[in-house]
């Protein structure tokens, strides 16, 4: 195989790395993991300081109408060192850092599930335009076969044998053709310059591409195995899971909102002041901060917190349910796909044989050179059919191994390794 060529493993490459859906969801990740480590300093020692120098019109003094007594100089400096450390807080930011871990799985899952739907309609872009492109060579073959049926009317019709409503009529049909190559030539530069944008290229972007789709990889027919491999590897069930997860130590930390926190602080400072014996101070202190009466803060709170975990347990509930008819519609679809590909293809063979008679039977003067147009017509609609059930087949297996969870990329270079081996 050309490396240089796009292989749909590539499509999938570009799509989840450098797709816009990527981009969005990589965003996600990033601000849920900073959620986790938001939670994390919560619980680090935090060091302030701060300083000024103040200048004033006058200095501070007190006095009582004859004597005055200063509180300081005129102009001064003055600094603020300051570490304080959390020393229990009920298990509070323990907590708090396990919801956001679990949040940050669930977006992870739920990323992963967004760009491999990028994935999936990257490829579809991009076998709908290899499926214009294989349209655009049996229109090819179409004017290729009217031109040679066209030397055998100019020769009949040379001898006399027919009559010169067949040349116009061949001449029709030929035009038609070369009318419906130059559409799919328009749809096939629309097709590229989506494709490019979905994997993140500007439209003008060249594409090597393949000249016929390769044959999907081999794939288990056992719907149980699929399901199977779903309940274990669907990203939408992970999200599912890590969420309820979330809510369930979301439910965990509100019960320990009312207890107190206890604290303990580090401090050194200096006042540049003349009226004191010490300018500067160095002290320690702990302490405790404890909401003894919310006015119901907390339990309202902790009801919204336990209506969060239902719903969550629910909703995996039914992820649940909707990977497993997922997985069944796909399946059921692809094995569809494959059946209706084998009867287009059963259709061609038939086509092509009745072309064949009717041509011996127009030089034999038996048939119209309209059923010769016809039986050719016949022959196209049914090679475009085979195009069309095979775009269909190859789609609906990467749907299903999409819904299964599987790594895209890795299910395609499969083929790939297999194409080339061959």
């Amino acid at each position: 195989a050309n490396p240089g060529v796009l292989r749909p493993a590539d499509v999938v490459r570009r799509a989840q790395s450098a797709s816009a859906a990527a981009i969005e969801a990589l965003a996600d990740v990033d601000r849920a993991a900073a959620d986790v480590t938001r939670a994390r300093a919560l619980r680090r020692p935090r060091l302030s300081a701060a300083a000024r120098y103040t200048w004033r019109d006058h200095p501070p003094e007190v006095g009582t109408g004859v004597f005055t007594f200063p509180l300081g100089d005129r102009n001064n400096g003055e600094y603020d060192v300051r570490l304080q450390q959390l020393l229990w807080d009920g298990g509070r930011g323990t907590l708090a850092e396990r919801v956001a871990r679990a949040r940050l799985e669930a977006q992870r899952a739920a990323s992963r599930d967004r760009t491999l739907g990028a994935a999936v309609d990257a490829l579809d872009a991009y076998v709908t335009l290899l499926s214009a492109r294989s349209r655009r060579l049996v229109t090819d073959g179409r004017l290729a076969a009217l031109d040679a049926h066209r030397r055998i009317v100019d020769d009949m019709y040379a001898q006399g044998l027919v009559s010169r409503n067949d040349r116009l009529e061949t001449a029709v049909r030929v035009d038609a053709v070369r009318d419906a190559r130059a559409a799919i030539d328009d749809h096939v530069a629309i097709l590229r310059a989506e494709l490019a944008r979905r994997i993140g290229l500007d439209a003008d972007s060249a594409l090597a591409l393949p000249d016929s789709l390769p044959d999907p990889p081999d794939a288990p027919e056992d719907l149980a195995a699929w399901i199977d491999t779903a309940l274990s590897h669907s990203s939408s069930l992970r999200a599912a899971a890590a969420a309820e997860r979330a809510a369930r130590e979301a439910l965990r930390l509100t019960r320990r909102q009312a207890l107190p926190t206890f604290f303990a602080e580090a401090s050194h400072s200096w006042l540049q002041n003349s009226t004191l014996v010490h300018e500067f101070v160095n002290a320690v202190a702990v302490g405790v901060q404890w909401d003894v009466f919310d006015g119901g803060l907390r339990a309202a709170d902790r009801d919204e917190a336990a209506a969060r975990l239902r719903a969550a347990e629910r909703s995996r509930e039914e992820a649940r349910r909707a990977v497993t008819i997922g997985v069944e519609t796909a399946w059921r679809a692809w094995r569809r796909a494959r059946r209706e590909l084998a009867t287009a293809r059963r259709g061609v063979d038939a086509a092509r044989e009745n072309l064949r008679i009717v041509e011996d039977q127009y030089r034999s003067g038996v048939a119209r050179s309209s059923d010769v147009l016809d039986a050719e017509a016949l022959l196209a609609d049914r090679r475009f059919a085979v195009v069309a059930r095979r775009h269909e087949a190859f789609m609906a297996l990467v749907r299903l191994a999409a819904t299964a969870g599987l790594d895209l990329e890795s299910f395609l270079d499969a083929s790939s390794r297999e194409e080339a081996e061959r």
